[in-house]
């Protein structure tokens, strides 16, 4: 219920061309340093791969999201593109190419 104080983790890559951030719904985003990419969203969830539509928090006609479920969490390796993202009890490990 105090979602104010949620303090989701941001963090570059080992080249810094990207930042990897949490947000609420177990979704991570990757966004490009110098703004070239659109936002990637994915969920950490059991079905890796997933992309994950980044609709508005609060719709007319849908319900709000849970806000118990979130990835506070990321890191990315200090010279792969490897990152690590905690989402709840579970530990995601993402390998870029």
């Amino acid at each position: 219920k105090d979602c104010i104080f949620d303090k989701f983790e941001c963090c570059f890559n080992h080249n810094a061309t990207h930042v990897l951030t949490g947000s609420y719904q177990n979704r991570f985003h990757l966004l490009s340093a110098d703004g070239s990419t659109p936002d990637l969203a994915l969920e950490a969830s059991q079905t890796p791969y997933r992309r994950a539509s980044a609709p508005p928090l609060y719709s007319a006609a849908d319900l709000p999201p849970d806000f118990s479920r979130r990835v506070l969490h990321t890191a990315f390796h200090p010279q792969h593109n490897v990152a690590a993202i905690a989402a709840t009890s579970t530990l995601y490990i993402m390998n870029g190419t």
